[in-house]
């Protein structure tokens, strides 16, 4: 359960930063 919920953290992080990426790359283009 631990390797689960570490995994899901992981994954978490990962999508919050390409999130974040895209967000600052759309406004430069803006």
């Amino acid at each position: 359960v631990d390797f689960l919920a570490e995994l899901l953290d992981i994954a978490v992080e990962d999508v919050a930063q390409a999130t974040f990426d895209n967000a600052c790359r759309f406004f430069k283009l803006a």
